[in-house]
């Protein structure tokens, strides 16, 4: 039996038929991001940033492209020392986009579907734009429930709608006092597939 299930929904006819099992024509529920994850429209980066030091910034550019709904994700993070500074900007002009981050994956690993939103690194920022969203993490041990060790799984804020055909800034400013690693996990997807 030939599975029409599966993959990529074109239209709303084939959507309402994704609710029904398709052996037992029983009524089928998923959560909005496991649904997408199964679509292959979900996506994810990670890696680790060695020896920032006291007073330096790293910043990762998001450029949307026009006609994509793009739903960034709360960002978890982990570092070796606490008084840190995370701002995300919107509208953010540069002068150089910087290199592709090439470590974006989509979550269904079986799934070719590829990220339309890019993530950069080393870009040349001419002006920040406006900062709709910024979270300050404590310096370590003064925090509720940190230790000297360091800070682990900082996440901050709530789902984000990107804007349409914009440029995307999360800088994050290193305040500890010390040379400090960190790591990062970004996640967003992309549900313009709806329209």
């Amino acid at each position: 039996m030939v599975d029409t299930f599966k993959g990529y929904r074109p239209n709303g006819t084939s959507e309402h038929r994704k609710i029904l099992d398709p052996i037992i024509h029983a009524v089928t529920t998923i959560d909005h991001k496991g649904r997408l994850a199964h679509d292959g429209f979900y996506f994810s980066t990670v890696g680790k940033v060695v020896g920032t030091v006291d007073g330096a910034i790293s910043e990762f550019l998001f450029i949307v492209p026009a006609g994509a709904d793009i739903h960034l994700q709360p960002v978890t993070m982990s570092f070796g020392s606490g008084d840190i500074d995370i701002e995300f900007f919107e509208g953010v002009t540069t002068s150089s986009d910087g290199a592709l981050v090439n470590n974006t994956f989509n979550v269904d690993r079986n799934s070719t579907q590829v990220a339309e939103a890019e993530l950069r690194a080393g870009a040349v920022v001419t002006d920040d734009g406006i900062e709709p969203f910024h979270i300050w993490i404590p310096p370590t041990a003064t925090g509720v429930g940190q230790s000297t060790a360091g800070i682990t799984g900082s996440t901050g804020g709530i789902e984000w709608i990107l804007k349409r055909g914009s440029k995307n800034l999360m800088r994050v400013t290193n305040n500890s006092g010390e040379t400090i690693d960190w790591n990062y996990q970004i996640n967003w997807y992309e549900a313009h597939y709806h329209d």
